[in-house]
């Protein structure tokens, strides 16, 4: 007959690894029912005059090759091929050619976006353009152009820019009229180059985006009138025009608010032209110094 008493080791073993066992269990299941700590990247500290406004400042700028610069080898041959085929426009009566007077506007310390206005001239932010006062401008084709500031309003953070000689396909836009105001509910678009220098960086080739939305609301602030919108903007697409389902401009895409400076999606503001329409042109229409 087998000792009894040999086995109780072994049966107090076995008691000790089922209770290790249901701990496991119980710390496993604890491990998966308890809360995840997500931890927020901080955004780059506002301006101190506009604690919750982070403006969507360009991205730091890639130096690019001298053959990426070489106006004369991108010029009209680029004109011509890289523009064809749009494909059909988003709605009806929206031009497919939009994206050919969308510019990516670039100083030595920012970047951001711009669109293409009668007379050779380049509308943006304020912001973007900075201290400087020349700026090259960069078409959806591969052009470049070198610009050079012609007017500005710190108020409406608006700056123009003139460039000399623009590609055949750019079309130029057209503001929406004074008396047809953006309505809440309305269907927009935001166009722009969002991290543009990243994705030319990567390798990528220099294309505008579009993102679609709503007018979410209109607001003002400091006697400036916004237009709120929930199409998607980043940094790099400040300047840039929203547009209605016309292809109208109806708003310059200028700031993104993130209450807290918190990393998360924000409320996007557009400058709302149709309420300082007199103000725009007369920016547009000022003369340029020789």
């Amino acid at each position: 007959m087998a000792d009894r008493r040999s086995t109780r080791p072994l049966r107090l073993l076995a008691v000790i690894g089922m209770l290790l066992a249901v701990a496991g269990v119980r710390d496993a299941s604890a491990a998966l029912t308890a809360p995840v700590h997500v931890i927020e990247v901080a955004s780059a500290p506002p301006p101190a005059t506009t604690a919750l406004v982070a403006p969507l400042e360009g991205n730091t700028i890639e130096q690019e090759t001298d053959a990426d610069l070489d106006e004369d080898a991108l010029d009209d041959e680029a004109d011509g091929a890289a523009s064809d085929g749009l494909g059909e426009p988003l709605l009806a009566g929206v031009p497919p050619t939009i994206e050919r007077s969308i510019v990516h506007v670039q100083t030595v310390d920012s970047a951001g976006s711009g669109f293409l206005m009668a007379g050779g001239r380049v509308m943006t932010n304020a912001h973007v353009i900075g201290d400087a006062t020349t700026a090259t401008v960069w078409f959806s084709n591969g052009a470049r152009r070198e610009s050079r500031l012609v007017a500005l309003d710190e108020a409406l953070d608006i700056a123009v820019l003139q460039v000399p000689r623009t590609p055949v396909s750019a079309e130029p836009l057209e503001f929406i009229d004074e008396a047809e105001s953006a309505a809440s509910g309305a269907r927009v678009w935001a166009w722009g180059y969002p991290f543009e220098a990243d994705v030319v960086a990567a390798g990528f080739s220099r294309a505008p985006t579009v993102s679609a939305g709503i007018v979410s609301a209109l607001r003002v602030r400091n006697r400036v009138s916004y237009i709120q919108t929930d199409a998607a903007v980043n940094p790099g697409s400040s300047g840039g025009p929203l547009l209605d389902v016309a292809g109208r401009v109806i708003g310059v895409n200028t700031l993104v608010l993130t209450p807290g400076g918190e990393d998360a999606e924000g409320l996007n503001f557009a400058l709302d032209v149709s309420a300082h329409l007199e103000a725009l042109q007369a920016l547009l229409e000022t003369r340029a110094l020789d």
